[in-house]
């Protein structure tokens, strides 16, 4: 069997509500054992003896079970002491599922505590199963910690947990608690395996959190504890009365009621209405409802059945009050307190109630009869009425019989808001005058009284007539007691003047002050504070009220009323002025205070006091008098911020702040606030400014107490991407302004708020390719992957389609998932033969928003929901099974997929297409920006067989650059075309159409051109000159087939735009033309390998003249810490060579160098766009080294295999020729000992040139070996690749006169260069090779042959009437004479080469014989000059003037010739260009302030000579910039030009002298001259002193 070890329960947590000292045995079937699996081996952790006795064995089984799926096999070691023993130990193979049973013996000799082990072992290592024997002891096992719920203080709170005893001894235990906790048993006895639930019981006195231990000690012998962490909280409870179901104007609303209200209740009825009790803090509160003890009231009309009950945390509880009034009339008022726990918080309940009745009464209060004869009867209607909707019983008290008045229902019962007609009948027995006063009652009222009077008559008497006036006086005379007179005596004081009448008619005694005492409850009114009133200080013109209460402490109803002065009426007013108190009632009345100085004021105000019923002429009144205190003050509120810029929110997202208002005065303000809003930025429509308020205010107005300050939470949420500016204003409440259409006028700026609401957006600022699709220029790239639109697309707002999904989501249960953006954009790849290495294109990523913006490149696959196979569609279309192929071997890649941007960050990505198949690959890719724009990108790539002939075109349309009407000389624009293919190919553009086009527009020549055939290298782009001439302004199109000889042809649609300058839509269209600018690049978009970077990835030479130059710098940056790097430009067409030049061409750049390299672009001659790539060769220069030293081996022993030849045993007999040689092998055993020397020297494998096709850059090589010899072959080492780096250069040239008439403001910035022949110039770039398949055409010479004779005729007739005209013109032949004898002006420079020929002549046959031209060319004449000017002529000094008259015009004559203008501007951009390079170096501070240097006036120092003149304008010009170089020295200190230092910079003298020669790759000549271009002396390099290595980079 078994051993049954016992533990700890593991449900401890689990808490039971018993009876307390409850106790109960645990069965052993629930002490699970702790087992453990070991390498597939299920075996208990520890085996446990317990109640042994020393002597005896006890035996325990131990199981082993094989809980793996394969057979086990095991062996162990017996127990190392001798108290535990088992059987020998021996193999044990347990299969799957089966156990075995190892018992264990375990043998004590003392009584003690015993352990051991017994270890297994398998081949995947070793365990051990604990042997532990243990005597009997106390173990009580509790929770470690009990949390207890929140309790209200002086509220009790109790939880249980059970206490267990896990030992082998009976226990008694008891607890020691801190308070507020106590146990339940506190002590108590447990049997073992028994169990006992022990109740925390938690009471709290304050508000606190609680966390203390509670020990509990157990043992007989020796004593144990244990501790038990007891946690708690409690918290003050905050209960607020409502009353349910009332609503009074004067309660805001949110706001709770305490006040029930029972109105007008009918007596004898009992109404109930429930109010609620609201628990607002988090504990449970029990609380008290009590009646607040009153001596003098002792008839309870209100009452509640609830005296005390437990409103739950956050919730309430809900009381029942009735009314039952008794007493009609009677308005009843109580209070109920609510008390919390402890009697700490109290919470008064008010109750009113009045008790109504019936309110009956008569219409007439009398009824006359007039008279009527006897015998005779009379009736006349009463009417009486019920106004309340109380039923009323009422009783006229009249004899049912024996009255001459009758009433036909003189009792009933009188329905509420009802009238009853009665009928009175007056039947006289006598003739007299009847009188009956008739009182009416009315339960629950008052008696009612009616008068009914009549006169009978009849033949004999007559008496008078009763009328009401009788009866008015005789009531009058009774209560003045003058009826207790007889008549006579009456008439005797009338007569004596004892008695007078009033103005009714009644008699009346003389006037006497009658004084009456009565003994009833005097009036009591108690006016809280003693009778003082305190206000705060209130703003002037505003007004404060608070709360006053008096109490009327009587059993009978007052009256109440407020007498204020009326010079205070406008200051402090009281609501309501006058009303009455109940018995016992307190009532609290509004004071209002209302200051209008800034003064303290003391005021004083009465209130009268009565009785509610007091006699009107005489009324019992008392007076009490209040004192008021306040003060009038002024205030201002103020922001803690006055400007608060949220900065940048995402459209359409929540931003929220906070206005913090400071009130820094004495008193109290209310405030209005408002917003205006301004929506800044483009575009400025009426629809922006109209849109709704993006700023919502938490609440408008409020009140800011003294010297406090109030938050106001805002929160903003742009709709558009534009800038907010929101300008918040206050208004202080006063009594004229209530509202904010009254407060305009009187607001004050308080604060400004400024937000702008932006998507996030990237953009590409960069992009190169590699691998196959190196020799890709950046411009073509460029428009491959539709960038420019792409990163127009991505400034733009997306659509609301975009942003359907927010974040890059799985949404779609299609292979292909549907699109929600209008926008698609082309990303193609381009071309490559099959089998050659992956096009890669790298893009950079530039975060120049100001937000993150996360990006993510979605594939179909991505954005398709994972679904069960069940769900699929198991027929595919075309496309998905294509989109599938593409994906599933990954012939597009991303990587990374996805990425964040931080404001300002940059990252490179990389996207790459695999020629693995032949055909068009395509894949549709989302480009997904969270939170903004979706952009559908469609990739795609070509993949061709080997050798075919392909063009890979980019589209089946080109648009031409706009070109103005009526220009000259329309510039050349170019076609690119890229040869994907691995073989040349030649093209040729059909011109049919053309033509077509020209002999529409009356033989003008719209379309040419200049290159209708040509060969493009395989990976290499291809250029189509054009020159678009437009005739009028319109839009030109033609279709151009391109046929590609052993290839596919294509139609491409040309367009072009001719504008007229000289309207609006021409100055929209010639606002397109370039500026002179720099594009920057970043240099962290390198390829793998790439060593040096450029400073430009673009320039830009804007707009430039014919016959300008113009210049760039560009830095060569080498990026690495340890490689030399050897670098030469390419350019790739003659045209291109003619019109840039780069200098230095080659060089070598050390680690961490820059080198300056200047690019100068000088027009060819003809109108043209320039749009060119610059290719830069790297190559490591220790690679270049290996490969000229493999080169050399080669070549060694190659000409050594010429002239070496093998004998072996075969060739002995036979005759060979020399030239024989044989590869055989045979051994060196049976070959002669001649051979046997010669074979030890036995030579490498023969040499062979493996000639391979003209493939794109990065084609990798696949050849394979044709047979066993081939593998012998030592093939020709080839060149290093090149990394290749793109240099864009864009321009735009005119001719002069176009130019002239466009950018009239800057022709002065250029300075027009004259060559003095073409042939010269041709000759200085051009190797003199031509192209054998370019066709150049002049613009000038297609022209003239496309006019027609009579055009031509024309021509001619015009100008020779024109010419015939200037020759017989005389007055124009002497205008000319005039001006030849006029002095030269200063706009004469601008005349042409030949006119200063010609002046120049004329002034040279005007001068002396006897003077020569120019003595410093004739130094040898000089003296016999001088004696002939002594000799010839006595006036010396008219010789001398003149002689330096004619030097000063000779100087001027050769500072006009345009080889000595070319010659400074030469010397002045040579200077320049090395100022800038010492300013690179840091020798020079270009921005240092301006120094002046004075030269010295002495003739021995001033220069000679015009250099010397020059030297000293360029001098004294750099003087004045503050500019000191060592960069003037060269050209006019130093007689030679210096070498090149070891740590300085360099610049070439002359411009071609590095330019490339000879016929071999470029690669062999870079291996040749990379030492000599790293040695100290170089030639045409001028020494520029570095003291410290310039900055890695060049802006």
């Amino acid at each position: 069997m078994l051993a049954q070890a016992h533990g700890e329960s593991q449900n401890s947590d689990a808490f039971r509500r018993l009876s307390y000292g409850c106790t109960r045995k645990l069965s052993a079937g629930k002490a699970k054992k702790k087992k453990g699996v070991f390498w597939g081996i299920e075996v208990t952790k520890t085996l446990r003896w317990h109640g042994w006795e020393v002597g005896k064995e006890t035996i325990k089984h131990l199981i082993l079970k094989n809980v793996h799926e394969k057979t086990q096999k095991l062996s162990y070691r017996c127990p190392s002491t001798r108290f535990f023993f088992t059987v020998f130990p021996q193999p044990i193979i347990l299969r799957p599922g089966m156990s075995l049973t190892l018992p264990i013996i375990f043998r004590p000799i003392e009584k003690r505590e015993y352990e051991d082990n017994i270890c297994f072992k398998k081949d995947e290592g070793e365990f051990s199963v604990t042997l532990r024997a243990t005597l009997p002891h106390p173990c009580l096992s509790f929770p470690a910690a009990v949390q207890l719920p929140a309790c209200a203080v002086h509220d009790v709170m109790e939880i249980t947990f059970p206490v267990r005893n896990i030992g082998d001894l009976v226990t008694v235990f008891h607890w020691e608690t801190p308070s507020p906790f106590y146990m339940i048993p506190n002590y108590s006895i447990l049997n073992p395996g028994a169990e006992c639930m022990v109740k925390v019981v938690f009471q709290p006195k304050v508000a606190a959190v609680y966390d203390v231990a509670a020990t509990c000690w157990f043992g007989s012998e020796e004593k144990r504890k244990r501790t038990i962490q007891l946690k708690a909280l409690s918290k003050y409870p905050y209960l607020q009365v409502n009353v349910v179901g009332e609503e009074k104007e004067d309660v805001q609303p949110g706001k709770f009621q305490d006040v029930l209200c029972f109105g007008s209740v009918p007596v004898g009825t009992t109404v109930e209405k429930c109010v609620e009790i609201f628990n607002m803090s988090v504990v449970d509160a029990p609380c008290r409802i009590e009646r607040a003890e009153d001596p003098l009231l002792q008839d309870h009309v209100f009452s509640c059945d609830v005296s005390h009950g437990i409103v739950p945390a956050k919730g309430k509880l809900v009381l029942c009050i009735r009314f039952q009034p008794q007493i009609v009339g009677e308005h009843s008022t109580d209070y109920f307190t609510i008390t919390s726990a402890g009697y700490l918080l109290q919470t008064v309940l008010k109750v009113t109630g009045s008790c109504k009745g019936p309110s009956v009464s008569l219409h007439q209060d009398s009824l006359d009869f007039d008279w009527i004869n006897l015998g005779q009867s009379l009736m006349r209607m009463l009417e009486i009425s019920n106004t309340s909707d109380v039923p009323a019983y009422y009783q006229f008290d009249i004899g049912v019989t024996g009255s001459v008045f009758s009433l036909d229902r003189p009792c009933g019962v009188l329905e509420g808001t009802t009238t009853l007609a009665l009928k009175v009948t007056f039947r006289p027995t006598h003739p007299i005058s009847y009188h009956r006063r008739v009182v009416c009652l009315v339960h629950h009222q008052e008696p009612l009284y009616v008068d009914f009077f009549g006169t009978c008559h009849s033949d004999t008497a007559k008496p008078a007539i009763l009328q009401a006036r009788h009866l008015s006086w005789y009531r009058t005379n009774t209560v003045r007691g003058l009826t207790f007179y007889p008549p006579d005596i009456v008439s005797a004081m009338l007569k004596d003047g004892q008695l007078q009448m009033d103005e009714k008619g009644a008699l009346m005694l003389l006037p006497e002050e009658i004084v009456l005492q009565s003994c009833g409850e005097s009036l009591n009114l108690l006016l809280e504070g003693e009778g003082n009133l305190y206000f705060k200080p209130v703003y002037i013109g505003t007004s404060f009220t608070r709360m006053y209460t008096i109490k009327n402490c009587t059993r009978l109803p007052m009256v109440f009323t407020w007498k204020i002065r009326q010079s205070d009426s406008k200051i402090l007013s009281v609501s309501p002025t006058a009303g009455i108190l109940q018995p016992y009632e307190a009532m609290a009345q509004a004071w209002t205070f209302t200051p209008d100085k800034e003064i303290k004021y003391l005021l004083r105000a009465k209130v009268f006091v009565r009785r509610k019923k007091t006699d009107p002429v005489c009324p019992e009144t008392v007076c009490y008098a209040l004192r008021i205190v306040g003060e009038g003050a002024l205030g201002t509120i103020r922001a803690e911020k006055e400007h608060l810029d949220l900065g940048n929110v995402l459209v359409g997202d929540l931003q929220s702040c906070t206005i913090v208002l400071l009130n820094d005065g004495i008193c109290s303000l209310k405030y209005i606030l408002s917003v205006e809003q301004l929506i800044t930025g483009p575009p400025d429509t009426e629809e922006v400014r109209n849109d709704p308020l993006a700023l919502e205010l938490e609440y408008s107005r409020g009140t800011i107490p003294a010297r406090s300050r109030a938050f106001v939470q805002v929160t903003v949420r742009p709709a558009r991407r534009l800038h907010y500016t929101w300008s918040i204003k206050y208004a202080l409440c006063t009594p004229t302004a209530t509202d904010l259409t009254r407060t305009e006028e009187e607001q004050q700026p308080l604060c400004c708020i400024v937000a702008t609401g932006v998507y996030p957006t990237f953009c590409i600022t960069d992009a190169c390719s590699a691998g196959s699709g190196s020799g890709i220029s950046k411009l073509h790239l460029w428009r491959l992957f539709s960038l420019d639109i792409l990163n127009k697309y991505l400034k733009q707002d997306p659509t609301p389609s975009e942003l359907i999904y927010r974040v890059p989501t799985r949404h779609s249960t299609c292979l292909s998932p549907p699109a929600y953006t209008p926008l698609l954009l082309d990303f193609n790849f381009g071309a490559a033969p099959i089998g050659s290495e992956p096009t890669l294109v790298m893009l950079l990523l530039e975060n120049k928003g100001v937000v993150p913006v996360e990006w993510a490149f979605l594939f179909p696959s991505d954005q398709k929901l994972d679904m069960e196979h069940w769900a699929e569609d198991a027929e595919f279309s075309s496309r998905e099974l294509h989109e599938m192929r593409i994906q599933d071997n990954q012939l597009f890649s991303v990587s990374p997929k996805s990425g964040k941007l931080l404001p300002g960050q940059e990252e490179s990505i990389q996207l790459s297409h695999r020629h693995d198949f032949t055909g068009i690959d395509r894949l549709p890719v989302l480009l997904k920006v969270s939170y903004g724009r979706e952009i559908l990108l469609n990739f795609s790539g070509v993949t061709v067989e080997e050798g075919q002939q392909y063009i890979h075109f980019t589209s089946s349309k080109h648009l031409f650059t706009p070109i103005a009407i009526g220009t000259s000389h329309p510039p050349t624009q170019i076609y690119e075309l890229y040869n994907g293919g691995s073989v040349p190919v030649i093209f040729e553009v059909q011109l049919d159409e053309v033509m077509k086009i020209q002999k529409e527009n009356f033989q003008h020549p719209v379309f040419v051109c200049l290159t209708p055939r040509g060969e493009i290298p395989p990976g290499i782009t291809g250029h189509i000159e054009w020159i678009f001439s437009p005739l009028e302004a319109r839009t030109y199109m033609v279709d151009v087939p391109i046929h590609i000889l052993g290839g596919e042809s294509a139609v491409i649609t040309f367009k072009g735009e001719g504008y007229n300058p000289n309207t609006v839509e021409g100055t929209a269209s010639s606002s397109k033309v370039l500026l002179p600018s720099v594009f920057s690049g970043s240099t962290k978009l390198t390829v793998p390998g790439q060593a040096a970077t450029l400073s430009h990835r673009r320039i830009c030479f804007g707009n430039i003249p014919d016959c300008a130059k113009a210049s760039r710098l560009v830095f060569l940056n080498n990026i690495s810490e340890s490689k030399t790097v050897v670098f030469a430009w390419q350019i790739s067409t003659c045209k291109d060579k003619r019109m840039l030049q780069i200098a230095p061409e080659v060089g070598v750049v050390q680690p961490g160098e820059s080198i300056p390299c200047f690019i100068t672009l000088q027009p060819s001659g003809t109108a043209s766009f320039c749009s060119t790539d610059l290719v830069c060769e790297l190559y490591i220069q220790e690679s270049l080294a290996q490969y000229k030293r493999e080169l050399q081996e080669w070549e060694k022993e190659k000409a050594r295999q010429a002239v070496e030849f093998t004998i072996t045993e075969k060739d002995l007999g036979k005759q060979k020729s020399p030239a024989g040689r044989s590869s055989g092998s045979a051994e060196t055993e049976i070959l002669p000992e001649s051979s046997a020397v010669m074979r030890r020297y036995k030579t490498l494998p023969p040499i062979k040139n493996h000639p391979t096709p003209n493939q794109p850059a990065g084609h990798v090589d696949r050849r394979r070996l044709l047979d066993k010899e081939s593998s012998w072959v030592w093939i020709k080492p080839e060149p290093p690749k090149p990394i290749l780096l793109h240099l864009g250069v864009t321009a735009t040239a005119y001719s002069l006169e176009d130019f002239f008439n466009k950018f009239t403001s800057e022709l002065h910035k250029y300075f027009l260069f004259w060559p003095f022949s073409d042939q010269r110039l041709e000759t200085k770039f051009v190797d003199g090779r031509r192209d054998k398949n370019r066709m150049e055409m002049e613009p000038k010479r297609l022209s003239l042959a496309a006019a027609s004779k009579q055009e031509l005729q024309i021509v001619t007739d015009i100008l020779a009437g024109v010419i015939r005209g200037l020759l017989e013109n005389t007055q124009l032949h002497d205008a000319v004479r005039s001006t030849l004898d006029e002095p030269i002006p200063y706009f004469s420079q601008f005349r042409c080469a030949e006119s200063a020929e010609l002046q120049d002549r004329r002034q040279c046959s005007t001068v002396p014989s006897g003077v020569s031209a120019s003595p410093d060319l004739y130094p040898e004449k000089d003296e016999e000059r001088k004696q002939m000017r002594q000799e010839t002529s006595p006036n010396n000094d008219w010789l001398e003037i003149s002689h330096h008259e004619q030097l000063r015009e000779q100087k001027e004559m050769i500072s006009r010739q345009p080889a000595f203008r070319s010659l400074v501007e030469l010397v002045l951009e040579n200077t320049l260009q090395n100022i800038l390079i010492e300013a690179s170096c840091g020798e020079v501070v270009l921005t240092a302030q301006p120094r002046v240097i004075a030269l010295p006036s002495s003739p021995s120092q001033r220069p000679h000579g015009l250099a010397g003149s020059l030297a000293v304008n360029v001098k004294a010009a750099c003087a004045k910039q503050g500019i000191y170089s060592k960069s003037l020295c060269p050209f006019f200190a130093c007689p030679k030009p210096q070498s090149r230092g070891d740590n300085g910079a360099a610049f070439p003298w002359t411009r071609d002298h590095h330019a490339v020669q000879g016929q071999g790759p470029v690669s062999e000549q870079l291996a040749e001259e990379s030492e000599a271009l790293d040695s100290p002396a170089q030639r045409g390099f001028l020494r520029i002193t570095s003291p410290a290595p310039p900055p890695p980079s060049r802006a």
